[in-house]
Order: structure tokens, then sequence, then C-alpha cells
């Protein structure tokens, strides 16, 4: 037993110092949202999660399975269904609440960034999201008009019931 290392409990404790020093670091050039929001994108894209993400969804299987289904037909029926999936007539709205603040919150950048890309894939065009969230700072909604996403004022959730 007198190998054994002991501790000293009568010696007096030091707490440690944080090596984090994270603020007034000179040299930090703060990034813009939008780079920010390019940064995340290709983030996303990156691995498989993207990928393993819209084959596990079903509201996008179903998108993807009319574009599937439209590749598939042909003659007029074509071309009425390709009317209807253009990006200038695609009757394919989305509405989005409560995304947090994308120029501030890495969470809401992604998320964000996430909305991008499905809108990519599922051809529908940024002017066709409406965003809305009562944290939105002159910074966000800068960022949104950059996107070509439109702004709602009001909260277009479905009213509860009281």
């Amino acid at each position: 037993m007198g190998d054994i290392a002991s501790f000293d409990y009568n010696t007096p404790f030091t707490p440690s110092r944080s090596k984090k020093k994270r603020k007034n670091k000179p040299g930090l050039v703060p990034v813009t949202p939008q780079v920010a929001l390019d940064r995340a994108r290709q983030e996303l894209t990156l691995g498989e999660w993207m990928e393993d993400c819209k084959s596990r969804s079903p509201a996008f299987r179903l998108c993807r399975g009319i574009l599937t289904t439209e590749l598939r037909l042909s003659g007029l029926v074509r071309e009425g269904i390709s009317s209807l999936f253009s990006h200038s007539t695609n009757p394919l709205r989305i509405l989005c609440l409560g995304l947090g603040s994308p120029s501030s919150a890495r969470d809401a950048r992604s998320q964000l960034a996430f909305l991008l890309e499905l809108c990519d894939d599922i051809r529908i065009d940024y002017s066709r999201v409406l965003a809305f969230d009562p944290i939105f700072t002159k910074e966000d909604e800068e960022l949104l008009d950059a996107v070509k996403l439109q702004r709602s004022t009001e909260n277009r959730a479905c009213p509860r019931l009281s």
C-alpha cells in the first residue's frame, strides 16, 4: 500500500482559469450573414446527411415522385405537368415559421440552408417561400431579401381555438 499516491485534503484549493478568451480577440473579421449562410449550405451538402434526409422524408419523396412521374409521361400530359412544376408557375408554396435569427444563430442558419436546398431540389422558387419570426432583425431581413425569400410582417400560423 505504500505505492499508492495519497491526496492531501489540507492543501488549499486553487481554481483553474478559463483558457477560452473569445471576447476582444484582435484580428477577427466579422463574417457577413450571407457568407455565413453560404458556408452553412456548403457544410450541409458535403456529407451524406442531406441525401439521407431527403430519402427518408415522406413529403420530399412525394414531391420527388411527382417530378419523377412527370419525366416518364409523354405528349400533352407531360407538357401540362411540366408547366405546373416550372419555376414560374409552380403552385407549391412554403410557409416557414419560427426560423430564428439566421444572421446570429447557427441553428437558424442551418435550417435556412436546408430549406434552400430543398427548394432547389423540388423546384420551388425562393420567391414562393414566406418566412416569419418575431425575432427577425434588420440583418435577417436583409439576408432573406438577398436570397429572395418573402418576409411576412404577421404570424400566418393557423388560428388557435380557445
